[in-house]
């Protein structure tokens, strides 16, 4: 004789699938998170005792001379390398142009002060110019 043991069985399918796969998540996570910790060291009580610091020329060329060696102590303002700069005709130029500019627009505004008070230019010069005018 056959038994019949689906109705014994069904209720443990039914809840054994939910249990499984809830199971299945909480161990995904747990293994993501302890994954994500593992490049983390806590210290408390450290001190830092040195610090790298990114250096960036100004200009562009070619380095000439490095004045010091890996893991030296330098000051701020220290000169640590000496570099052979390149300059180019087109940055010449470019000097050139803003040094006039720069000069007509000094021209300008002495002139404005000259128009505004014209007998007191030993004060904005520093030297004697003229004599003051007659009243």
């Amino acid at each position: 004789m056959e038994k019949d043991i689906t109705k014994k069985i069904k209720p443990f399918i039914i809840y054994s699938v939910p249990i499984i796969l809830l199971i299945a998540v909480v161990a995904i996570f747990g293994v993501y998170k302890w994954n994500q910790g593992q490049g983390i060291i806590n210290i408390n009580d450290a001190k830092l005792t040195s610090s790298k610091v990114m250096v960036v020329a100004q200009n562009d060329g070619t380095l000439t001379e490095l004045l010091v060696n890996d893991g030296d102590k330098v000051e701020a303002g220290q000169v640590i390398a000496k570099m052979k700069v390149v300059v180019t005709p087109e940055q010449i130029e470019a000097l050139q142009k803003a040094y006039e500019g720069d000069m007509e627009q000094a021209r300008s505004i002495f002139e404005e002060l000259l128009a505004r008070q014209p007998y007191n230019l030993y004060a904005l010069c520093g030297t004697h110019i003229g004599e003051e005018r007659k009243q």
